[in-house]
């Protein structure tokens, strides 16, 4: 149980910085997206 709620904070940190970015170019978009994914399965190998 507090796994999940650290599990879930982590992940709204993440987006709430995510979405404060701002996106120049569909590049950037992408990249932000890649990152995301990348620092989706970090959190989530952590959680286990």
């Amino acid at each position: 149980m507090k796994r999940n709620i650290q599990y879930n904070f982590l992940m709204s940190q993440h987006l709430f910085q995510t979405k404060q970015l701002q996106f120049s170019s569909s590049t950037d978009l992408v990249t932000c997206i890649l990152h995301y994914r990348t620092s989706f399965e970090k959190i989530k190998h952590m959680c286990k």
